[in-house]
């Protein structure tokens, strides 16, 4: 009996570990939206991915949340650098939109774009982030959208190191795992 205790446990941890990260991944099919938007905290997998969005269907608008951590040195800044992927990738600069101020969380850029979409009259989002980072992005955008009647889209980037079954066997994966579980709680502890 003990033995089949010991067989099975490690089994059922992996199951729940890996309930655990499908539970944070929601990532939405693509819909016809006016912008397209690249979240901040990347280092060029968002960008590509929004690219290939935008470079599918007709978006008018392809915008960047700009961070409180924008001087990156090299006479440019961090959403300099991801426009520069962007434009290398042939997304057209009168095309892209950064929001103003600078965030230094989701609910900051959720902020943001409400507050560009009411300039620009945007009237739906699409938003690009980590798989990892889905679940709580939704839930933040939707509220703070919620009187807005702009729908949200939550898009997850595809080919990401961070998968349900494998984010367990990386350091990273436990990092971000837990740091989203953290926010999650925090964010319905308010």
């Amino acid at each position: 009996m003990i033995l089949i205790v010991i067989l099975i446990t490690p089994i059922l941890v992996y199951f729940l570990l890996v309930g655990m990260g499908r539970y944070l991944i929601k990532s939405e099919v693509s819909r016809p939206v006016d912008a397209i938007v690249v979240l901040s905290g990347d280092e060029g997998a968002r960008v590509e991915q929004a690219v290939e969005i935008y470079q599918s269907e007709k978006i008018k608008y392809f915008v960047f949340t700009r961070t409180d951590q924008e001087d990156i040195g090299e006479d440019r800044t961090y959403s300099e650098s991801l426009m520069r992927i962007a434009i290398d990738l042939k997304v057209p600069s009168d095309s892209m939109l950064v929001t103003n101020g600078e965030s230094r969380s989701t609910e900051e850029e959720a902020n943001a774009l409400l507050t560009l979409a009411e300039q620009r009259n945007i009237t739906s989002y699409l938003i690009i982030t980590d798989p990892y980072h889905t679940r709580r992005t939704g839930i933040i955008f939707n509220q703070i959208f919620e009187d807005s009647g702009i729908p949200i889209y939550v898009h997850a980037v595809q080919n990401h190191w961070y998968t349900p079954t494998t984010w367990m066997f990386k350091l990273s994966g436990w990092e971000r795992t837990i740091g989203e579980y953290l926010g999650l709680f925090a964010f319905y502890r308010l």
